[in-house]
């Protein structure tokens, strides 16, 4: 319960840049990279984490489900551009990097007693806005039909910010 009531406090406070590091070295701003297309945010602690890993290729082989509701799947880790490169090659998925996590704690999956990343994932909007946050990494527990009927929700949604 705590850890919701942190999570839905990250959620009001996501004001600002959401900076992250391509695979090619460069900065940018997470919600640029939508491009009019809502995300669902793979947080993984690192590209060597196999059931981090496992999460996104699952949803990831969903790509034509992602595609009908506008979506993206993308992750997001620590590593650094060299890693996540290799890790891009791979798996075909854009993976991008916080190494000072100060995205990560703005998206509400953070572990401050760990100082690292909790695995889960993120539904951004496609104006760059957290929908919903799904903590844990268990891909085989109905998380990715889960996380489809909150995409379908947001697709719905004909301008940002809109309740439905």
């Amino acid at each position: 319960m705590i850890q919701l009531l942190a999570i839905l406090g990250m959620l009001f406070t996501t004001s600002g840049s959401l900076l992250v590091t391509g695979s090619d070295g460069r900065v940018t701003d997470l919600r640029s990279l939508l491009k009019s297309q809502a995300a669902v945010v793979i947080v993984m602690k690192s590209g060597n984490c196999p059931v981090c890993i496992k999460q996104l290729i699952t949803l990831s082989q969903r790509r034509p489900d992602l595609s009908r509701l506008g979506a993206v799947v993308i992750g997001l880790n620590l590593d650094g551009p060299k890693q996540n490169a290799s890790l891009e090659r791979r798996l075909g998925v854009k993976v991008f990097g916080d190494a000072d996590g100060r995205t990560l704690k703005k998206l509400g999956l953070w572990i401050r007693t760990s100082q690292s990343p909790m695995p889960g994932a993120v539904l951004l909007n496609r104006c760059g806005e957290i929908e919903a946050v799904f903590p844990g990494r268990s891909p085989g527990d109905g998380r990715t039909e889960t996380i489809l009927k909150a995409l379908r929700s947001v697709a719905a949604k004909p301008v940002c910010g809109t309740v439905i």
